[in-house]
């Protein structure tokens, strides 16, 4: 996200239109998957993926 907001910002062909149109997108998407990903377990592990269990009972897999 910070790399879309900076090169629009330094780009002098992207108008502010352009820019906001980019910005709207991206946080309707983020939220979008954020949302579906709470209400849906299955959407949640595509999008957060399952734990690895990396201590066991005190021993290091």
């Amino acid at each position: 996200m910070s790399k879309l907001l900076g090169n629009a910002i330094y780009d002098k062909n992207v108008r502010i239109t352009e820019f906001l149109f980019a910005t709207s997108f991206w946080g309707i998407i983020v939220f979008l998957v954020e949302f579906f990903s709470y209400k849906y377990k299955k959407i949640r592990k595509i999008a957060e993926g399952i734990p690895s269990i990396l201590i066991n009972k005190g021993m290091i897999d």
